[in-house]
């Protein structure tokens, strides 16, 4: 477990180096676009494209990064309400529906968008879009990487006791 835990935690700060520099490019390249069209009164078209690939980077790692903390949306009012077993339950069945959603979309269904990726590019920086379709199925590993981690720690007895800790 202790392994799983140091792997875990390069994960993590991968994923935070790549949200902070897909939002550092992403900012760079608008203030870009648009320093150079209102100032200069010249349009440099790749940077939307780049802005475009970064934005793109930044949501799909954000979401990896959200489900590990746990906060994708959820009905928190009725599941918060719930006696400790029926949260137990609820708690796994959603996380099982979700790592087969994760399996079989997000794993299975892609790689023909993937491959499919590498005979087609970008209009004007000429960027491969296989460069950003193969970042679905990694989305889905990560993502199901924290949520079989979840399982291991056993996030839902921690969640249910600060769920109890905030009522009283």
């Amino acid at each position: 477990m202790d392994f799983l835990k140091k792997i875990e935690n390069i994960i993590i700060k991968i994923e935070k180096i790549i949200m902070l520099l897909s939002g550092s490019i992403m900012f760079v390249s608008v203030a870009l676009q648009v320093l150079f069209r209102y100032v200069f009164r010249i349009s440099v078209p790749w940077t939307e494209e780049i802005s475009l690939i970064s934005f793109i980077m930044m949501i799909f790692y954000g979401a990896i990064f959200a489900s590990y903390h746990n906060r994708h949306l959820g009905i928190k009012n009725f599941v918060n309400k719930l006696p400790e077993t029926s949260y137990k339950i609820v708690w796994f069945v959603k996380n099982i529906i979700l790592s087969l959603f994760l399996i079989s979309v997000m794993l299975i269904y892609s790689f023909p968008m993937v491959i499919e990726g590498l005979n087609q590019s970008y209009t004007i920086s000429r960027i491969p879009l296989f460069y950003i379709f193969i970042q679905i199925p990694i989305l889905g590993l990560l993502t199901l990487f924290h949520l079989m981690m979840s399982f291991l720690r056993k996030e839902y007895l921690k969640e249910f006791s600060l769920i109890k800790k905030k009522e009283i």
